[in-house]
Parts: C-alpha cells; sequence; structure tokens
C-alpha cells in the first residue's frame, strides 16, 4: 500500500515534469504580443485621420456631400448590379452622377435649410418636425430626380423615364417612410451635422446594394 507522503512526493514529481516539458511547448504557440507603441501609434493615426476628415467635412461640406454621396451611390449600383446582372457601368454612372447632384449636393443644402428653420435642438418635437417636413417636402423631390434621371442618364428616353417616375413613386416613397424616416429619426437627434451626409450616403448606399440584387 502507498503511504500517504510517496503520493504526495509522487504528485510533485509529476508536476515538475509538467512544467519542464509542456511550459517550452505553450510558449512556443503562443502569440506574439503587439508592440504598445506601435499600438500607441495607430491610435493616433486613426485619431488624427478622424480630425482631419471632421474638420474637411464642416470647411466643405456640401463638396464633401457630394463626393461620398457620389462614390457611395455609383460603389454600391455596380456591386448591386453586379451580383444580380453582371457589371453595368453606365448604369453606375448615372447613380453617381444623381446620387452626388441629389441626394449629395441637394441634401446638404436641404439639411442648412432645416437646421437654419427649426434650429439644432434635439428636443422630441423639433426632430418630429424635421423628419415630417424632410419626408413630404425634400423626399419626393429628390426620389422624382432618380426615378427620373436614371432613365434619362442611361439612354431610355423621355418617355421611358416618365413611365419610370409614374409606376415607381408611390412603392419608392413608401420605402422612404420604411426605411429613411426612423433613421431621421435618429439622425436629427444623435448624428452631428457635419457627417450626417455619410451616414446618410451609407445607408442609401447598402439599400441600392439590395434594390439591385432583387431588381
Amino acid at each position: 500500500m502507498i503511504s500517504a507522503s510517496a503520493l504526495q512526493t509522487s504528485r510533485e514529481m509529476r508536476a515538475v515534469v509538467f512544467v519542464l516539458v509542456c511550459a517550452p511547448l505553450v510558449q512556443g504557440i503562443s502569440l506574439p504580443a503587439v508592440p504598445l507603441k506601435a499600438t500607441r501609434m495607430a491610435t493616433f493615426g486613426l485619431s488624427k485621420f478622424g480630425v482631419a476628415y471632421g474638420k474637411l467635412c464642416e470647411d466643405h461640406f456640401v463638396l464633401m456631400a457630394a463626393a461620398q454621396s457620389s462614390v457611395l451611390r455609383g460603389a454600391a449600383d455596380l456591386v448591386g448590379q453586379g451580383v444580380q446582372h453582371g457589371a453595368a457601368p453606365e448604369h453606375a454612372l448615372a447613380m453617381a452622377t444623381v446620387g452626388g447632384l441629389v441626394s449629395g449636393m441637394g441634401g446638404a443644402l436641404w439639411l442648412r435649410v432645416l437646421e437654419k428653420h427649426y434650429g439644432t435642438s434635439v428636443a422630441p418635437d423639433v426632430v418630429l418636425r424635421k423628419t415630417a417636413t424632410d419626408y413630404l417636402c425634400w423626399a419626393p423631390l429628390a426620389n422624382s430626380a432618380y426615378l427620373y434621371g436614371l432613365p434619362l442618364l442611361t439612354g431610355c428616353g423621355h418617355e421611358a423615364a416618365l413611365l419610370s417616375l409614374q409606376h415607381g413613386f408611390v412603392s419608392v416613397m413608401a420605402m422612404e417612410m420604411a426605411i429613411f424616416m426612423p433613421y431621421n429619426l435618429i439622425a436629427f437627434e444623435h448624428v452631428p451635422v457635419a457627417i450626417r451626409p455619410l451616414t446618410s450616403a451609407a445607408l442609401a448606399a447598402l439599400f441600392t446594394i439590395g434594390v439591385g440584387m432583387l431588381a
């Protein structure tokens, strides 16, 4: 019968063997630590870029809004159409043009009108009035520009553009109510004015990809 002291000694020996044999193996497969200096430099770089980007959006609000919307809308259309039907550069170019002029430049100028008329308050009643005004006044104009402008710019002609506007207006306004009205209720309260065109363009780009894949 093994004594308690012998059993304890055996356990201690196994522990020593484990440390001597397994510890080097564990150390060998452990991931190298990221140098603290490199982490700080990366964080500083991102922070510096964010500050510079924010200042650029503030100093050139309309121009940046137009550029962001044009690039995001055009790229989104190219991806959405490409997945479903194959790439259509002429349609993507038309989408980028309308997106830059209407959603980008026009949307930024309209946002200034809203802020000037209602002020910068984030009170619930002000946010609700901004959202309702945007839907009733700006959304019909912007959506009509897309429905009429895209067929016209892709060479489909005036009649096809009018037909697109006539058949698609109600559906597009319904989607506007379902997607962008809830977004505006959040954006008018929480998203800074300088970056609001970017967030709006990003949401519109995702929507464009979805429509392109389903169309």
